[in-house]
């Protein structure tokens, strides 16, 4: 399991983002005791650690990505630990970090833009396609899962269902809410505002549900999706809405006659968006991000469904004898009505109370028992509709203050 984290950083009275400087400033804080700083020119962008790497995202989102982990039990002491180093970092500077699906503060116009080159292709491009691109860089954030395949036909299976189930995901771990401060309709605008970010690279996957699914597959829809850039010399040149299969062909205008190289390819695939990305991975990328242990939840979720033979086959089962088009027509319904969005004639809230036993019963032929625990809170959710959104809804009605309510979420 490599599990990836993400939050936002504030001044200490919420009033505004942390600036890029200050997101640098506490990198180095972190780099004080470990860890080899990752730089872009001058500039600090990230720090690889003994036991995975902290990033930056475009507005200054602070990541961490976890190693591979086989337990959940190391996955637990591992986010724990790394969630007590970032409050008492963030303490030190004079900063509060909060963990949730998107920027209940400010708006896009009040952001910074981290100084990385391959965001001055993106954000422009943002513009021409879909209409919330720039809000999804900068304003964002999730929880994502990176899981194993062993074989093409053990990634399709897998797949098709991470795919069918990424509204359940999103549904389950809504978390918000607010925009500037202030009640929206929905329960996760992060989902609303990715599903309006660009169709040719984000969302479900329909093609992933039909029987020529494989690596050809991808590759082909890959090859389909425009890109943004090309980096030689460590500088990155602006192909943005170029198609590799013409740079396959030697034809790109910005480099005649060159062709791509193998991290040519693999750049491209770091800049497709879909709720699955296919790497030597699995990546699931449906979950607003929330505190710890939401992450554990995550974990236990997907490794119980997804790794134990009999849990997969039993949801690859239930995923296949829906109908494609309701699947679809879920992601558009799930950021405003969560749980109560229908897969065909069943809702959400209805479809977890089916799979969560199913992931309860894998952890336990995984030898997983314990990590069992940490589904209980879902299963509260499945039996009570109750998504983290609506609590800090209620929590934001019963504190007008918008810098007492932030204090109140913030990583503690």
């Amino acid at each position: 399991m490599g599990m990836e984290f993400e939050s936002l950083i504030f001044a200490g009275d919420f009033s505004r983002r942390a600036t890029a400087k200050e997101i640098q400033s506490l990198l180095a804080l972190f780099q004080k005791t470990q860890g080899t700083f990752i730089k872009e020119g001058e500039e600090i962008i990230g720090l690889d650690l003994p036991a995975g790497a902290l990033t930056l995202e475009p507005g200054g989102q602070f990541e961490f990505s976890a190693p591979p982990l086989a337990r959940i039990a190391e996955v637990a002491a591992l986010f724990e630990a790394y969630q007590r180093r970032l409050v008492a970092s963030c303490e030190a500077l004079g900063l509060k970090a909060v963990s949730m699906g998107y920027d209940p503060v400010t708006s896009l116009e009040e952001r910074f833009w981290m100084p990385k080159a391959r965001y001055k292709v993106m954000a422009p491009y943002m513009l021409k396609k879909g209409t919330l691109g720039q809000e999804m860089m900068t304003g964002t954030c999730t929880t994502q899962i990176n899981l194993d395949y062993a074989s093409e036909a053990d990634m399709v299976r897998k797949m098709r269902v991470a795919m069918a189930l990424q509204p359940l995901a999103t549904a389950l771990f809504a978390n918000s809410p607010l925009v500037k401060g202030e009640k929206t309709h929905y329960l996760s605008y992060r989902r609303h505002i990715w599903n309006h970010t660009d169709p040719d690279r984000c969302g479900l996957l329909a093609f992933v549900f039909e029987d020529n699914m494989g690596f050809e597959r991808y590759a082909d829809y890959a090859l389909s999706v425009p890109m943004y850039f090309v980096k030689r010399r460590g500088a990155y040149i602006n192909v943005a809405g170029r198609s590799f299969r013409d740079f396959l062909a030697g034809n790109l205008p910005e480099l005649p006659g060159e062709k791509p190289l193998m991290q040519d390819w693999l750049d491209h695939l770091t800049t497709l968006f879909p709720e699955v990305r296919l790497k030597n991975v699995l990546e699931l990328r449906g979950a607003d991000s929330a505190p710890f242990p939401q992450v554990c939840q995550l974990a236990a979720l997907w490794a119980g469904l997804l790794y134990d033979e009999e849990a997969l086959q039993a949801a690859h089962d239930l995923v296949m004898s829906w109908d494609v088009a309701d699947i679809m027509a879920t992601q558009e319904s799930v950021p405003v009505e969560g749980l109560a969005s229908r897969i065909g004639k069943a809702t959400l809230q209805e479809i977890a109370r089916d799979i969560l036993p199913m992931a309860k019963k894998g952890l336990g032929r995984l030898g997983e028992e314990e990590a069992a625990a940490y589904l209980l809170p879902l299963e509260d959710v499945a039996r009570t509709g109750r998504v983290p959104a609506h609590a800090l809804l209620e929590s934001r009605a019963k504190e007008k203050d918008m810098a007492a309510f932030m204090e109140q979420i913030a990583l503690s």
